[in-house]
């Protein structure tokens, strides 16, 4: 019986690991865009702060700038994390009824919350979220949670217009990443442009 045993311990641990390695190639190709051409001092200073952060595993906020997409920055921070094995969960807080109601993320089977244990939960646009699911999303994502919220203005100041609960202000504290907008970023322009016209040309002529 113990080898038994043991033979399905075995089992299950692969099972295990090619899960984690899905998932860690999911947040590879997610980072992809903010690593493939980070020659600009802009864009190398964001990531090794974004590292630095997500290696200490505490919350993170990415600031933007307007058009920026904030999902391959996350997914750097998330991929140096300890929480790299697990999913990267993305909320975009503005998208429904459903995910502005406080139930939907105490419900233990479909909470964005519970998708997120032993991986990062992002929350894009968190300011656009009702203040008491901030509050509970601040308690209730315990150390098996990574948490990394992507804003369009300094937590202080979202907090000072009342859009941003103090809970998760605390939670959060002065630990942000202002991402750099393309006018920063002179140096990266011409390998970005490539990458894209490599991707697309793949996608649409293999």
């Amino acid at each position: 019986r113990a080898e038994s045993e043991g033979a399905e311990a075995e089992r299950l641990a692969d099972v295990i690991d090619h899960q984690a390695g899905r998932l860690r190639a999911v947040a590879e190709m997610l980072a992809r865009p903010a690593r493939v051409a980070a020659y600009s001092p802009a864009a190398r200073t964001a990531i090794e702060s974004l590292e630095r952060l997500g290696e200490s595993g505490r919350p993170v906020t990415l600031l933007l700038a307007p058009g920026l997409d904030p999902v391959p920055w996350a997914a750097v921070a998330h991929l140096v994390s300890d929480k790299r094995d697990g999913a990267l969960v993305f909320v975009e807080s503005a998208s429904g009824r459903a995910i502005h109601d406080v139930a939907t993320w105490r419900d233990v089977t479909s909470s964005p919350l519970v998708a997120a244990r032993g991986g990062t939960l992002v929350l894009l646009d968190a300011h656009a979220l009702p203040l008491d699911v901030q509050r509970y999303i601040a308690v209730a994502a315990g150390p098996d949670v990574g948490l990394i919220v992507a804003l369009y203005a300094t937590v202080d100041a979202l907090v000072g217009q009342g859009r941003i609960d103090e809970n998760l202000a605390d939670r959060l504290g002065d630990r942000a990443v202002a991402l750099p907008p393309f006018a920063a970023r002179a140096e990266d322009l011409r390998g970005l442009l490539l990458d894209r016209l490599a991707r697309i040309g793949e996608r649409l002529r293999g």
